[in-house]
């Protein structure tokens, strides 16, 4: 079960205005399917502070001993709307296992049918105001008081039971980027710590979170994915590379490949003070795995990624993102449209590509040129070939 806890504080004089913009986002709140209501309540201990707390419940089914999951899924309500989804017909989603599907659950046993909590794959959400507890409400704060000028903002929670989530003790935050990691870590938490005697949580970078529950991923990891690839290495937050080897590693079908290059640094855009340096690492980087033949070099951090992936235009393999082929392990996949049209190397191209966008959103087109070339601009070692 997730939990979805949002909290703001709005100006005494502006409390009504925000109150007034809720309002008028109910009705579109209520033509989405799951969606059951959400209220906003003050808080208990700070007035002024407004709170909502939704909780997201995985979709799933109820055995009754007699019907198979596959039939007890198509008579479910719920569970028949993203039917395709559970039954394995999206190719976005790997789908209920196909012998699981012709079992029969025992009477009261509930069977989950999807991994994740979202409304895209039949969750259902429901108003839980009623558990805001005061030491929920000061466990929220304790994390929002480490954040300087923080104003408003959602935090997803998954927990256990409902109990559980209003002592919240786990102590425990994940972290994806390095730099953020850095700054709670080295700065934010610190002094924290120095005015207040504790830290409010420990923080743990997501590949070592990964790796720690990597017995829990492997079952679904059931896909082989039948590929040489070559690891991009950044060992600036201690045990992330280790880590990330053996989630490749755990994958069926994954040959690792050391292209025995440099690794140096926490992201590669921290070499920016080094230009040439930066330019150097990257293109060695390039040939060495195009020397070793490897079907895919992969990054850990979006950073890198957005730095290397143009290069997949022009070098015979591929550029991916770490969590791609454990993704393509567990059934998943999502394409990459940041690389597509990064690849273009044409501002004119790209705009043309997402004029839709441009147009739904109410976007500036000389803005939005603006901001496709500094896309562009984000290239520190110049692609081999000219623009498509």
């Amino acid at each position: 079960m997730y939990a979805v806890i949002f909290e703001v504080m709005p100006e005494p004089e502006r409390r009504q205005d925000y109150l007034d913009i809720a309002a008028k986002l109910r009705p579109e709140l209520e033509k989405i399917d799951g969606f059951i209501s959400i209220e906003r309540f003050e808080s208990l201990t700070q007035p002024g502070k407004i709170l909502s707390l939704t909780l997201r419940y995985f979709p799933h089914v109820v055995g009754d001993g007699v019907a198979t999951l596959r039939e007890l899924i198509a008579r479910d309500p719920r569970a028949r709307w993203r039917a395709g989804l559970h039954l394995g017909l999206d190719h976005n989603h790997l789908g209920c296992d196909r012998a699981a599907l012709d079992r029969v659950p025992a009477v009261g046993e509930l069977v989950r049918l999807a991994l994740i909590a979202s409304r895209r794959a039949g969750a259902l959400c429901r108003d839980a105001s009623h558990a805001i507890t005061p030491a929920l409400e000061q466990k929220i704060a304790a994390v929002v008081d480490t954040m300087p000028e923080f104003h408003y903002g959602r935090f997803d929670l998954r927990f256990a039971t409902m109990d559980k989530l209003a002592r919240s003790k786990s102590g425990q935050v994940v972290s994806w980027c390095p730099s953020c990691h850095v700054q709670f870590t080295e700065t934010t938490l610190p002094t924290v710590e120095k005015t207040r005697g504790s830290k409010p949580f420990e923080m743990t970078p997501f590949m070592l979170f990964l790796r720690g529950n990597l017995d829990r991923l492997r079952p679904f990891l059931r896909k082989p994915v039948p590929m040489r690839v070559a690891l991009h290495r950044h060992p600036g937050l201690k045990g992330v590379v280790e880590a990330a080897e053996d989630i490749l590693h755990a994958v069926p079908g994954v040959d690792l490949v050391d292209l025995k290059q440099p690794a140096v640094g926490m992201m590669s855009n921290y070499f920016r003070a080094l230009p040439a340096y930066r330019r150097e690492l990257q293109k060695n980087e390039l040939d060495a795995a195009e020397r070793a033949g490897v079907d895919a070099l992969v990054a850990v951090y979006h950073a890198d990624h957005r730095e290397l992936c143009a290069h997949e235009r022009d070098y015979p393999f591929r550029i991916m993102n770490l969590l791609e082929i454990v993704g393509a392990s567990m059934g998943l996949h999502r394409d990459d449209h940041f690389k597509r049209l990064k690849m273009l190397q044409d501002v004119d191209a790209i705009a043309a590509d997402c004029q839709d966008l441009v147009a739904q959103h109410g976007l500036d087109p000389e803005t939005t040129r603006q901001a496709i070339q500094a896309m562009l601009d984000e290239q520190p070692l110049p692609l081999r070939g000219a623009s498509l």
